[in-house]
């Protein structure tokens, strides 16, 4: 069956410097979490234009382009990513946690041919530069601006988003002109709540399209401001006191977060009470979670099946993988989610919210093992025990019996209990399956009978 969105809206033929930044609200902020330096509206509609001219004149930079973006969040992201669209440009976004063979292969893929970085990242960038061919002359720090006028010009692609990979390699996302200022036209109908009062914290990479829509493009729209934080490691005292600090009162963040706020007492510290809205995203979270968080409604059809969406914010299709696009986008241009809408299955999330509440468990991640006898994949648990907590099958024991009192059979961990030093992660907080299925597979007694 197929849903149709409620409300129709008329989607502008325009690029998105023109949607963004010429038609920004002029409340529009930018504020550093930690040197409390600001970027305005109208100093980023100037830095922009003297960027763009830098990269022309004096970096011979070329309409389509591919400039990386490699660095933490902060307040002169978005300059760069604006500053690179006015010259004709198409960003590509590069996490800050790369290590240099991932950097190299994004560079190396998306075709990028100039590289700005943050300082502490410029010995990854040379390196992985100079991989690639990319001059060390078409590097710049961040802070490095150039001086001239300039005509904004647009290309047909705009960014290059990475995928997080988890179903193998990061595949370049062709995200165009048309699909953002689609998206713009869509969550500017449906964020009434959000207007020149509202402070929005940025905790999450803006590597990340998510990021760039909610914490960037969403602020043009309404004249809102963003308080970003870097993103090199979590820090929940300084993530706290910044909600404080500015009575931040939207935030968007992942589950790791949202438990780090319910079980760590020193969120209790600070007044918190400033928050309106809080959303949750990159990885599944939990019923018994948002409940600990705000009471929810559950919404939902009667009807199984998957997931798919269609419209004109969908992606273009995955970069120079057309194995991959055609995967997931069928001929009438449905992308297919992989998601179950109304299924019955056995929950990796919920079983991970009972693990983590019990008061031996740091943090938890579920998979499914092959259950030979069974000829099915049954729930296996790697766990990561708090500081001080000792490994032992005594205690594998008493996990299990605290699991099986509180689910029904099937959801049991019959395939298992693993410890594990720390739950692999990436940098948007999206708990790594694929590392822990490959790693499963040398460790679990059913694999290594296979060998």
């Amino acid at each position: 069956m197929i849903f149709k969105s409620t409300t129709n809206i008329d989607i502008p033929v325009k690029g998105v410097y023109q949607a963004l930044i010429n038609e920004a609200n002029e409340n529009a902020t930018f504020i550093d979490g930690i040197t409390g330096e600001k970027l305005t509206i109208d100093k980023l509609r100037s830095d922009t234009k003297k960027l763009a001219a830098g990269l022309i004149d004096k970096a011979e930079f070329n309409r389509g382009d591919v400039l990386a973006i490699f660095s933490p969040n902060q307040v002169d992201y978005p300059t760069v990513l604006f500053g690179t669209i006015a010259a004709g440009g198409i960003v590509t976004f590069v996490d800050s946690k790369y290590t240099v063979d991932e950097v190299i292969y994004q560079l190396k893929d998306s075709g990028a041919k100039y590289i700005v970085v943050f300082p502490s990242l410029l010995s990854k960038a040379i390196e992985a530069a100079d991989a690639v061919n990319i001059p060390r002359s078409n590097i710049f720090l961040f802070g490095m601006k150039k001086l001239m006028k300039l005509n904004p010009i647009h290309s047909s692609n705009l960014k290059e988003n990475y995928s997080s990979g988890t179903t193998g390699k990061n595949k370049g996302v062709e995200t165009t002109h048309s699909n953002i200022v689609t998206n713009l036209a869509q969550i500017g109908c449906n964020n009434d709540d959000v207007n020149s009062s509202t402070i929005f914290i940025g905790v999450l990479p803006l590597h990340h399209i998510y990021s760039i829509i909610t914490l960037i493009h969403l602020t043009f729209l309404k004249g809102a401001s963003v308080v970003l934080m870097p993103n090199f490691e979590f820090d929940l005292p300084t993530f706290c006191k910044t909600i404080q600090d500015y009575k931040v009162n939207v935030i968007h963040f992942v589950p790791s977060i949202a438990m780090s706020l319910v079980k760590d007492p020193i969120s209790r510290k600070y007044d918190l009470s400033s928050l309106r809205s809080c959303i949750s995203s990159a990885a599944p979270l939990s019923k018994e979670l948002s409940d600990s968080f705000a009471k929810r409604k559950e919404l939902g059809y009667n009807q199984e099946g998957e997931l798919c969406v269609r419209g004109p914010n969908v992606m273009k299709g995955y970069l120079n993988n057309k194995e991959a696009t055609d995967a997931y986008i069928d001929n009438e241009g449905w992308f297919h989610t992989g998601d179950i809408a109304k299924g019955h299955q056995v929950s990796p999330t919920e079983l991970e919210s009972i693990l983590n509440s019990h008061q031996s468990i740091d943090d938890a991640a579920v998979i499914g093992v092959y259950a030979e006898q069974e000829a099915t994949e049954c729930p296996a648990a790697y766990i990561s025990l708090k500081q001080n907590v000792l490994e032992s099958d005594q205690l594998k024991q008493e996990i299990k019996r605290y699991v099986e009192k509180r689910v029904s059979p099937y959801k049991r961990l019959s395939g298992g209990i693993l410890f594990i030093d720390k739950i692999p992660k990436s940098s948007s907080g999206k708990i790594l399956k694929k590392v822990l299925r490959n790693r499963i597979k040398k460790e679990h007694p059913y694999y290594r009978k296979q060998f």
